[in-house]
């Protein structure tokens, strides 16, 4: 973090050293509190403008998926109301085009391995569980260590006593177990513990 503010700090500076030419910085971020996580040295520098732009609708995602579909699939292959389905998705969900895209190329991806060769909404639906499926994978992969054993506690409360209140004490007892267990892992505080439950 610390080289990230030097490089931004270095940037926004780097007037004083042209003598021929300006350079403007522009930066494009999908986080609107982005900025508060910079240097204060960085943020007095910048003298910055801030631009919002509006989330995609389905009828602007529905156009952009349009486009990729032309290239991506064969003619005839999508069947009518599949990219719209793939557009309200996606604007039900932020808006992002990316998402959009994902679900589409999954759906066909789908239809592919199930050997049908045309792309149903059923395909759509069925891609829509398996992105939502993958993104906690990958967010599971993404935490601590310690992080994911406390998650790990709370899994096996609920499963071996599903009708059970869970309560931070008993995640933490079960939490301990598991950390003795675990090569590299430390027993954190029940304070600590009780960090990673609320998040």
């Amino acid at each position: 973090d610390d080289y990230k503010d030097e490089i931004l700090y270095d940037l926004t500076r780097i007037n004083e050293s042209l003598d021929k030419c300006r350079a403007c910085l522009i930066g494009i971020s999908n986080k609107l509190n982005f900025t508060q996580n910079l240097d204060p040295r960085v943020l007095s520098s910048l003298g910055s403008e801030k631009i919002t732009f509006a989330v995609y609708d389905a009828e602007e995602l529905g156009d952009i998926l349009e486009e990729r579909a032309e290239v991506a699939f064969y003619e005839n292959v999508l069947k009518e109301g599949v990219i719209s389905l793939c557009a309200a998705i996606a604007a039900q969900n932020h808006g992002d085009a990316r998402k959009a895209l994902q679900l589409l190329r999954k759906a066909g991806e789908i239809a592919e391995r199930t050997q049908n060769k045309i792309v149903s909404s059923d395909h759509v639906k069925k891609a829509q569980n398996e992105l939502e499926r993958d993104n906690h994978t990958e967010y599971i992969k993404g935490m601590p260590l310690q992080a994911q054993v406390v998650l790990l506690a709370i899994f096996l409360i609920s499963k071996y006593a599903p009708n059970r209140t869970i309560i931070s004490g008993d995640v933490y007892e079960v939490y301990k177990e598991l950390s003795n267990i675990i090569p590299g892992v430390k027993s954190l505080t029940i304070r600590r513990t009780s960090d990673y439950i609320n998040e």
